[in-house]
């Protein structure tokens, strides 16, 4: 696509943790050649939060583009007498502007913006960015797939078999490059870090933080994430030390280095440092467990959590 000389104008509302793509993807169309003219939400122009401040990110933008950035429904409006857009880009754009756009509702200067150019019968973008676009938006990203003008980034939504009758739904962007069994097997890799979150977590200490300053508790994570690393080293070579064994064919099933155990020696291993680096590999290649690929045969017991005292650290 040629985007040499169009005017384009950029609407940002508040999903501020996405703000770092968007202004990535604003770079690159200026890059492009293109004209931009960014819109602000009466939201994204004020919060403050841990991704920055709204009057930082009207700053840069202005910096960017050049254009002073449209930050009223006065100011919005004139894209329709005007005709001055070529294409209107919301990125980001929440479920919340997107419900309101879809029932027709006009209170903010990004609202006004993407009005103004479906009164000019111009195309208007949607960069999705919300966490229930299969909950309650699910309606209102229908209605606006029927609506004239209104284009959605290229998104699917995959149906997976989970279980017997039982399904799971996966929204992507991903090409159609990627078949069903390639979606799985990122899905997989996704599942892989809460993994690593769980060992870091709870085989690794980091359940609990015992500083409070935010130097120290940086320091905490640091030390924590070498600790796993040095961990899963010694693991996968105890992993390739237990694969030398002779294992009986009849065995029910397969058995694997047990991960938590690993880290725990690996802990005392390095804190001690008084066995050999043999000896606590082959120590670890004892700590096995079963590997059991059926399905759960029996429903998983619940149990209420009590709340943790204050004063405990």
């Amino acid at each position: 696509m040629v985007l040499k000389n169009k005017r384009i104008g950029v609407a940002m509302t508040g999903s501020f943790c996405t703000y770092t793509k968007a202004f990535e993807q604003i770079d690159r169309l200026l890059e492009e050649g293109a004209i931009l003219q960014t819109i602000f939400s009466d939201i994204s122009q004020h919060i403050k939060c841990r991704f920055g401040k709204g009057e930082e990110f009207v700053k840069r933008a202005h910096n960017m583009t050049g254009n002073e950035p449209m930050k009223t429904i006065e100011e919005a409006e004139i894209i329709g007498p005007t005709g001055c857009l070529d294409i209107l880009i919301l990125m980001p754009c929440t479920g919340n502007t997107m419900a309101k756009l879809a029932n027709g509702i006009t209170d903010t200067p990004v609202l006004m913006a993407a009005k103004a150019q479906l009164r000019n019968e111009k195309p208007v973008v949607i960069s999705m960015a919300s966490n229930d676009a299969l909950g309650m938006n699910l309606k209102n990203i229908g209605n606006l797939l029927n609506h004239k003008h209104i284009y959605f980034m290229q998104f699917r939504v995959i149906k997976m078999k989970v279980a017997e009758d039982s399904y799971g739904y996966i929204i992507t962007n991903l090409p159609y490059s990627f078949d069903l069994e390639d979606l799985k097997t990122c899905y997989h890799w996704q599942w892989q870090i809460e993994v690593a979150f769980r060992y870091l977590k709870h085989a690794n200490g980091l359940l609990y933080f015992y500083s409070k300053k935010p130097e120290y508790l940086k320091q905490e994570i640091y030390a924590n994430l070498i600790l796993y690393n040095f961990g899963v080293f010694l693991a996968n070579e105890a992993i390739q030390e237990n694969q030398k064994k002779k294992h009986r064919i009849t065995n029910k099933y397969q058995y694997e280095v047990d991960f938590s155990s690993a880290l725990k020696i690996s802990r005392k291993y390095f804190i001690r440092g008084q066995s050999s680096e043999n000896r606590i590999i082959k120590l670890i290649a004892k700590y096995i467990h079963a590997v059991k690929s059926e399905f759960r045969q029996f429903s998983r017991p619940l149990r209420g959590i009590g709340a943790i005292h204050f004063g405990y650290r």
